[in-house]
């Protein structure tokens, strides 16, 4: 716990992990960006009296306490994926390169059938070992030290993780070299009651025009300088360039195509240049 300057309290773990990551369902940031002040309510011996002993047993706390012991077990014991494929013998490179294959595409599957992965992924692996008739995956498993086993919820996180990021990079790298692009946006509320803004580009490569989803950035308030801010900010953070966007895509709302004070207005009068507007229709 860190105490911060308003006497009140903040999660240092859940800070730390969910500082670039979605907030936990049904949390409104306490913990995380909000300070708890309710000194009151620590004390108590059950759940319900104590809102530390609450948060210490959520899932969102244990998640992000399972993805820091594991960074520091990995650190410790020196045994990380780079090293798996690059720092052993080539036969050896070759298996745990398949190993790595197949319990991506046991976490893959949870992804795709929207089951959850924290809750689900260690026990799918041993089913998968079991019915495995060759037992490679079960020596695999029983052959890794216990503190690196790669079966475990964090792992699945970070796969996901990782191949979300190298498809945002991949993405980033055709949008720095295509000479025309769109910006595609829109505003949500998703399950959780939290507002979602996600961006895509069109751009050209190959004389061909590719659309892709880049990004789904959380936001804290839907006004046209939040909203417009974190474009900006996304396209900074991955070194594209404004000039380059001749084309806006936004629904009709006020704050997104307001002519003087929407998002499209904003980024229009920030960089005083002629990009066309195209409200997207609404039912």
């Amino acid at each position: 716990m860190i105490h911060s300057n308003d006497g009140g309290g903040i999660c240092s773990i859940c800070s730390e992990y969910y500082s670039n990551r979605p907030h936990p369902r049904n949390n409104d940031g306490m913990f995380i960006t909000k300070s708890f002040q309710n000194w009151k309510k620590s004390n108590g011996a059950k759940v319900e009296d104590n809102k530390l002993l609450k948060h210490h047993l959520s899932d969102g706390y244990r998640t992000a306490m399972i993805i820091k012991n594991e960074q520091l077990t990995m650190t410790t014991c020196g045994r990380s994926v780079y090293g798996m494929v690059h720092q052993q013998s080539s036969e050896q490179k070759d298996i745990n390169l398949k190993r790595l294959c197949d319990f991506a595409d046991a976490a893959y599957y949870l992804y795709k059938q929207e089951i959850p992965h924290t809750t689900h992924y260690e026990n799918l692996l041993q089913l998968v070992a079991r019915l495995d008739g060759s037992r490679e995956i079960q020596k695999f498993m029983d052959s890794s030290p216990h503190n690196a086993t790669y079966r475990s919820p964090g792992i699945a996180t970070e796969f996901l993780e990782s191949v979300s990021e190298w498809l945002r990079s991949d993405i980033a790298s055709a949008l720095r070299s295509s000479p025309f692009i769109a910006i595609l946006a829109d505003e949500a509320t998703d399950l959780r009651v939290r507002s979602e803004l996600s961006i895509c580009f069109r751009n050209v490569s190959s004389g061909q025009a590719i659309e892709s989803l880049f990004s789904l950035q959380r936001v804290f308030a839907t006004d046209a300088d939040t909203l417009s801010d974190t474009i900006l900010t996304l396209l900074k953070k991955h070194d594209v360039t404004l000039h380059k966007i001749y084309w806006m895509y936004f629904d009709g709302v006020a704050n997104m195509a307001g002519n003087k004070n929407g998002v499209q207005a904003k980024l229009k009068n920030d960089y005083k240049r002629l990009i066309t507007f195209i409200a997207i229709a609404t039912y």
